[in-house]
This record gives structure tokens, sequence and C-alpha cells, in this order.
């Protein structure tokens, strides 16, 4: 099997969605998880790292908001520190030209330029409401801030996305917008 990897644009993503001065609590989250953002990026990095990086950061980003919730406000944080990234110019550009029926479709490639593994298989329920299963998910607030936030910038209102379901490493969710 293949080594699951986290691309680099990610993690430039997530040290831009940090802001110009990040404090020192969320500098030492990065480098206790090995990254070294002091330093040119790497290619990929191994998934676990990014993992530990993902529960790291949450904490030292949102320390107040409860496990579940860090997650969720990381999701966000990451779409709009990804918009300073070259590819997630390209890529949010694109969004609000297609649409947000049309970026679900193609959830799983967009998962793809973050990563070489994750998959979603997307299924339309109604007008504005999708059902998606998307694996691996081992913090599904993650999804929900990543997703919720790119529907919103491919121009969808008031958008819902509840977990269904979840087995193992496999989560369900229903979306749903105005």
């Amino acid at each position: 099997m293949e080594e699951r990897v986290v691309f680099g644009q990610s993690v430039e993503a997530l040290w831009r969605s940090c802001g110009p001065n990040p404090s020192p609590q969320i500098v030492q989250a990065f480098l206790d998880s090995g990254f070294d953002v002091r330093k040119r990026l790497q290619v990929a990095y191994p998934a676990e790292q990014y993992s530990a990086l993902l529960a790291k950061l949450g904490e030292a980003r949102f320390p107040q908001a409860a496990p579940d919730e860090r997650f969720l406000l990381l999701g966000r944080a990451f779409m709009e520190g990804y918009q300073q990234t070259l590819m997630g110019r390209a890529l949010l550009k694109l969004l609000s030209v297609l649409g947000p029926r049309r970026v679900l479709m193609q959830t799983t490639r967009s998962f793809r330029s973050g990563n070489n593994y994750a998959h979603a298989q997307v299924e339309e329920v109604a007008p504005r409401h999708f059902r998606m299963v998307v694996s691996p998910v081992h913090h599904p607030g993650w999804h929900v801030g990543i997703v919720t936030t790119g529907l919103q910038h491919a121009g969808a209102k008031n958008v819902r996305m509840e977990l269904a379901a979840q087995r193992g490493d496999e989560a369900t969710f229903e979306i749903r917008w105005d």
C-alpha cells in the first residue's frame, strides 16, 4: 500500500491561517509536530505527522473550544489560509465558477489536492441536499469546516452539514443549503 502523505501546501495553508504574527504556542505546535515553517516546506509529509499537527494546533489556537469544535474551527481556518496559497487561490476561484453542486461532485479531486489518500462519494438526494461518504475521517468537524467553507465560496447560502453516521474511519454526512 502506498504511504499516506499530506502535501506541503496543506501545511502552508495551516501556517498562513495563523496570521502574520502567530503566538509562540502556535509556532511551538508546528515545531513539536516536526514542521519547521522557518525553512522551505517539503513536498509531502506523513499523514500521521500532519494529524498530530492538527491536534496540537487546534489546542493552541482554540484552547477554550471543546475538542470537536476545535477541528471545525481549524477546518474553517484552513480554508482561509488555503486562499493565501498559489494552489488555493486557483482552486477557490474555480469554486465560484462551478457552483455548489459541481463542487461537491468533485470532492475527491479537491481533497486529493491536499493529500494522496482521501476519498469521497457524493450522492445527490434532492436539490441542494447531498449525502457524502468520506474516508478516512478521524475528526468529523475538520471535514465539516472545510466542506461548508468551500460551499460558501461556491455560492451556497446557509450551508448545513451534519454527521449522519460513522463506522471506523468512514463517515457519512448530510449536506444541505438554501
